[in-house]
């Protein structure tokens, strides 16, 4: 019998006239749905870990089906499965094909057959999501912001790298996605998946955008992979692969893909703040040393740290001021204790302190501090600095 939800009844997958003695043999290339089972219930994965994602490991290893061969598992070949025969299309007729069914995109036909494309596009119904495998031997496959507007995106794809390979590019992000990787696309942000020419087949689920920002939170929006070494990904697999090639009463398995997901994105949340602290602290060692350096700016202390421009940006506005209002600080700071310490000739003081411009020096210095540096000396009490923008 197939492995339903309980007090649902389903017929018996079809089973193959013949088989091979290697039942998890597939096509060259393909994804061996025996490869998935084995490598998604290792115990070993709920030692040292929070008890949530042990939790949830355990669940996908109850869920996990008998292996292929066995007396009651269905066959890869059965109709269950998400699979289509491959064909040519016209470039149009393929566009016109996919839009049908994921919206508004544009197809790019092979580099070298401007008007063909081979492939095959099959929906089916799995628990409550419409999911669609698309299959093709493009150059790549757009969605645009003209697209967007005429068609606004009401979901999110959870897409599953069936067979060969793909870079998804949303956000001026590149992910390149294996076979038996995951990513979440936004159809709310423009996007690129580009395939080279190369056959490729992707299983998508289309998940309710906003049911997902209330459940996932908004660390899935603006397209996202699934990190291929994260410990939930094995009971993410498992519990996917089952929903595809189960019987079509797969409520029960529906929602244990969504907790699953629902644990990923909240530990990657917690993570991703303690990696911008840390990120963080480490700038602001490294300003401190640096940042007497007149030439020293965010694109040095980028490159220093091994990030880019744009993350720095985003770690110093975390934590309520901008790199050059930091940068000022530590100079300023360096600049008032060099003059509490006796030195009169501002000019070099300044200099040395990382400034080029006295006038722009003796401004900040005076909005900082109150009083101008040639003034450091008569306070009877240096008073406390703040940062201002």
């Amino acid at each position: 019998m197939g492995h339903c939800a309980p007090g649902v009844r389903c017929n018996p997958p079809e089973m193959p006239n013949s088989l091979d003695k290697d039942h998890s043999r597939t096509d060259a290339g393909k994804l061996r749905i025996s490869d998935l089972q084995r490598s998604c219930t290792k115990p070993k994965l709920c030692h040292n870990k929070p008890i949530g994602q042990s939790i949830v490991i355990v669940l996908a290893s109850s869920l996990e089906r008998p292996m292929l061969g066995s007396q009651n598992a269905p066959s890869i070949r059965s109709p269950h499965c998400l699979s289509a025969e491959w064909r040519d299309y016209h470039v149009d007729d393929y566009t016109s094909l996919l839009r049908k069914v994921c919206g508004s995109f544009g197809v790019d036909a092979r580099l070298h057959e401007r008007d063909k494309v081979r492939g095959a596009v099959e929906t089916r119904l799995i628990s409550r999501f419409e999911t669609v495998t698309v299959s093709l031997d493009a150059h790549r496959v757009v969605r645009d912001r003209k697209m967007i507007r005429s068609d606004p995106g009401e979901h999110l794809f959870l897409i599953f790298q069936k067979e060969g390979k793909s870079t998804i590019i949303q956000e001026d992000r590149a992910s390149e996605l294996d076979t038996g990787d995951f990513f979440i696309a936004d159809a709310a942000v423009p996007s690129e998946f580009v395939y080279g020419g190369r056959r490729s087949s992707q299983v998508s689920f289309h998940l309710p955008r906003e049911e997902m920002i209330a459940r996932l939170g908004k660390a899935c929006v603006g397209g996202k992979e699934i990190c291929r070494h994260d410990p939930l990904v094995p009971a993410l697999t498992s519990v996917f692969t089952r929903l595809i090639e189960a019987e079509a009463c797969s409520a029960a398995l529906g929602e244990a893909l969504i907790n699953i997901l629902c644990a990923y994105f909240h530990a990657q949340a917690h993570g991703s703040e303690s990696a911008s602290n840390h990120l963080y602290r480490r700038a602001v060692d490294r300003l401190e040393a640096r940042a007497r350096d007149a030439s020293f700016g965010i694109d040095t202390l980028a490159a220093d740290l091994g990030v880019s421009r744009r993350t720095l940006q985003r770690v110093f506005a975390e934590h309520g001021h901008g790199f050059t209002t930091r940068l000022q600080a530590i100079r300023l700071d360096c600049a008032r204790s060099r003059l509490l310490g006796g030195e009169t000739n501002i000019l070099g003081v300044a200099y040395d302190s990382g400034f080029n411009d006295l006038s722009h020096f003796y401004r900040l210095f005076r909005d900082r501090f109150g009083v101008a540096p040639g003034q450091v000396k008569a306070l009877s009490k240096p008073p406390a600095g703040r940062i201002v923008a």
